[in-house]
């Protein structure tokens, strides 16, 4: 076990370091930027189910430092006890600050279904969510970079919001065109 996880942290830093040669613009020349996240996951026991979420994203780059964009996110839940979707769409603003690091604000809409299995009720409802954040971009080659973000939920209402809390970490992939 430790072994592994020597290896991994060993693998890590040097992804790293060697990101760090990269001089100049991340997603090269073009002005459009493309990418997102997608994530797959799944629980055993007593309310096992699975759950698929796909966030794509348009941007264009208003200058080297500053990119606006639309941002879309769908996510479906299925579980012993409920099935849910969440449809949410919205614009985005970026600012690179360096080439590595970016700071970030995103508003959402958010459609949201619930269907519970043993009482048959459906649920809808709609919530709004102003995300403020930022975070690390790593390069991954000519025109593209993974990208680690966290963001806050400024509007995120422990008692009426739907959403699971207002700190969202986020990791995906940015390429230009």
């Amino acid at each position: 076990m430790r072994r592994t996880i020597l290896s991994f942290l060993t693998l890590a830093c040097s992804a790293v370091c060697f990101g760090q040669i990269s001089i100049g613009n991340t997603f090269g020349e073009g002005k459009w930027r493309v990418g997102g996240s997608a994530g797959l996951g799944g629980s055993f026991g007593d309310n096992s189910g699975w759950s698929l979420n796909l966030a794509p994203r348009l941007g264009y780059a208003l200058s080297p430092a500053a990119e606006v964009g639309l941002i879309g996110n769908f996510s479906y839940s299925k579980s012993d006890w409920y099935t849910s979707t969440n449809i949410g769409i919205g614009p985005y603003m970026q600012y690179y600050i360096g080439s590595r690091f970016f700071a970030q604000a995103l508003y959402q809409h958010y459609f949201i279904s619930v269907k519970d299995k043993y009482s048959s009720r459906n649920f809808s409802a709609n919530e709004d969510a102003l995300y403020l954040g930022g975070g690390y971009l790593q390069p991954i080659g000519r025109n593209a970079s993974l990208q680690f973000g966290l963001m806050y939920n400024v509007l995120y209402n422990e008692k009426t919001s739907y959403q699971n809390g207002a700190l969202i970490p986020s990791i995906g992939v940015v390429m230009g065109l």
